[in-house]
């Protein structure tokens, strides 16, 4: 496995949130989440939580990159999307295994703010409308 985002092979299993396990990035300290995981998360974890508002919580940008990031698990180009809600940062996404890419920070953001239970919504045409966005390909 290789990271997206530094190249790196040195991941290890980590545990996001109780019954969430991804692949930690030892190089850069990203967060690989495959659709499986997460999904399997999602459906345990009960009723969606509310949003707090922007003061409760923290972003987490991130430099952006000038190449094409692919995903670790079956090479495809990874797909950005805004994590919208006054967050600076992009959450990427393979289209083809649904594996979910989030650099360093960006998990704790989402969770400080209710949204790591929104991550799905984010390519939703209805996420994007809201936030008058639409993702960009990676």
């Amino acid at each position: 496995m290789k990271c997206p985002r530094c190249e790196a092979h040195r991941f290890s299993l980590v545990s996001l949130d109780e019954g969430l396990s991804a692949r930690e990035c030892g190089n850069c300290g990203g967060h690989w989440l495959p659709s499986f995981q997460y999904w399997r998360w999602l459906e345990k974890h009960g009723p969606n939580l509310p949003e707090k508002p922007k003061e409760e919580g923290f972003d987490a940008p991130t430099e952006g990159l000038d190449r094409a990031m692919i995903c670790p698990e079956c090479e495809h180009i990874l797909v950005k999307a805004a994590a919208g809600h006054d967050l600076t940062f992009r959450v990427d996404r393979c289209y083809h295994c649904g594996g979910i890419w989030l650099d360093a920070n960006e998990w704790e953001a989402l969770k400080s703010r209710n949204l790591h239970d929104d991550i799905h919504l984010m390519y939703t045409q209805t996420w994007r409308k809201r936030e008058g966005k639409s993702p960009k390909g990676g």
